[in-house]
């Protein structure tokens, strides 16, 4: 597993996997690009609202931003999972739903 040691970190990650630009992301929030490159740059934090919208753009949970331990206790290979399945596109994932569902049902018939 990848190991993001800070809020930065973070950022540049998913905003570059979004394929937008610091300014791009600084304008559609609403801060200066100055702002946002403190932000990747270990300068300076978005305050909660900001983090709050950067969850919701990303789609990630505000303790992966805060490079915190995930509150549910999974396993390495359970959070490797997870990060495998955020990034795949809509249509990968439901395939991946797809197979775990016949996986799943194989193992009811073989109990």
């Amino acid at each position: 597993m990848e190991f993001i040691t800070s809020i930065g970190d973070v950022l540049k990650k998913y905003r570059s996997q979004s394929h937008l630009t610091q300014v791009q992301l600084a304008e559609e929030m609403g801060v200066t690009k100055n702002t946002y490159y403190n932000w990747e740059n270990g300068k300076a934090s978005p305050n909660i609202s900001q983090l709050r919208y950067l969850c919701n753009k990303f789609s990630i949970p505000a303790h992966e931003i805060l490079s915190l331990p995930s509150p549910a206790n999974l396993e390495d290979d359970e959070e490797r999972m997870l990060e495998v399945y955020r990034d795949l596109t809509l249509s990968e994932k439901r395939l991946a739903m797809r197979l775990l569902s016949q996986i799943q049902e194989n193992e009811k018939e073989h109990v």
